[in-house]
């Protein structure tokens, strides 16, 4: 068994294109790769800054948690489009979905929270430079189960896949070219 049939096995996979795709691939799943970033690295500046205490550590982990923010907005924007689509479709993988949107906006709050504690890019005292990397540390525990999850709509449920592989269809004319 080839891989793509091991992959298009079950009833669960139906194809689904992306409604906003750029050279046919979905800009949801582009754009998760700024914020996911972004919040990874203010994961690392701020664990150095737990144990360093200098800047600019407090600064680069502030400045990187704003751009995962500000960068989930057009992100969530894209996804919550896509998730019209399978919702209004009826698509075996909703609630996959569905899971997957909860969890990326909890884990997105919690960064949120860590981002508002700071106050800014300055020192932190001891107790809130642990209670920031905490909540740090949750929040990207949170979101890889998240990314967990968007995974799974597109391998096993087929969702922001281009159903014709960027392949064009075969004619009637057109012979099917004997595979060795």
């Amino acid at each position: 068994m080839e891989m793509n049939d091991a992959m298009a096995a079950g009833p669960e996979r139906k194809e689904m294109k992306a409604r906003v795709t750029v050279g046919g691939h979905p800009l949801h799943a582009i754009l998760t790769d700024f914020p996911i970033a972004c919040f990874t690295l203010s994961v690392v500046w701020n664990f150095v800054a737990l144990f360093v205490n200098d800047q600019p550590w407090y600064a680069m982990t502030f400045w990187t948690m704003l751009a995962g923010l500000i960068m989930v907005i057009p992100t969530a924007l894209l996804g919550l489009m896509d998730y019209t689509k399978v919702v209004k479709h009826r698509h075996p993988g909703t609630q996959t979905a569905m899971i997957h949107m909860i969890i990326n906006v909890f884990g997105t709050v919690i960064f949120f929270f860590s981002l508002l504690l700071r106050g800014g890019p300055g020192y932190l005292g001891p107790w809130m430079r642990l209670l920031t990397f905490a909540l740090a540390l949750y929040g990207i525990s949170v979101l890889m189960l998240g990314a967990f999850f968007g995974g799974r709509l597109i391998y096993h449920h087929g969702i922001g896949v281009d159903p014709d592989g960027g392949r064009p269809v075969a004619g009637p004319t057109d012979q099917p070219v004997p595979s060795h």
